[in-house]
């Protein structure tokens, strides 16, 4: 009598020890499926750091043309510049997350994609980010170097030519620094669609 009892001593105890290891194994699980599931966006011209749901990270915002086979895409923790309709400032902040018909920013405003009314977008080509700080520049030390240049004891004259030289290399930079921004108008054929990474 005494060992059947010890025998279901050690089959319980053997019992409740399986199953506290499966509920460790299976807390451990879930703990690592949420782990999996969230994810950190970082932003380092904000210093900020946001965790969101996997799959909302893994969508994208892609601004689609009709007929085009190029699109411009917004991962979460890039820029984004835009203006709703019936506003008249722009909304300039880093893209949180994206979900089916809306994207949300860092501050966790949340726009639809038909709010916005435009979308404004830089270019980052070297020669137009150069040019339109260097060109001016260039201009002025023109201006400078025809000034001061000595001819022989007294202080050269400032010609018609080099006033148009150094106007020309002046307005080629501002032209540059305007082509740097381009802005689109949202419509049919131009609209915002919520796209999942591969």
């Amino acid at each position: 009598m005494n060992t059947q009892n010890v025998y279901l001593f050690l089959a319980i105890s053997y019992t409740l020890l399986i199953a506290q290891q499966s509920k460790a194994q299976i807390k451990d699980s879930t703990e690592q499926a949420t782990e999996v599931q969230s994810i950190e966006i970082k932003n380092e011209q904000y210093d900020t750091v946001l965790v969101v749901n996997k799959r909302l990270a893994d969508n994208y915002l892609a601004l689609e043309r009709l007929g085009s086979l190029k699109r411009r895409k917004f991962y979460p923790g890039d820029d984004l510049t835009f203006k709703l309709k019936n506003q008249k400032g722009w909304i300039e902040a880093p893209l949180a997350y994206v979900g089916d018909n809306y994207f949300v920013i860092f501050g966790g405003e949340k726009y639809q994609f038909e709010e916005i009314n435009k979308i404004r977008l830089y270019r980052t080509g070297w020669f137009i980010n150069q040019g339109s700080f260097y060109f001016p520049i260039f201009g002025l030390f023109y201006l400078a170097g025809d000034l001061f240049n000595p001819n022989g004891s007294k202080l050269s004259e400032v010609t018609t030519e080099t006033w148009s030289i150094m106007g020309g290399f002046i307005f080629s930079g501002f032209v540059l620094h305007l082509l740097k921004k381009h802005t689109i108008n949202l419509n049919k054929r131009v609209f915002l669609k919520s796209l999942q990474k591969f």
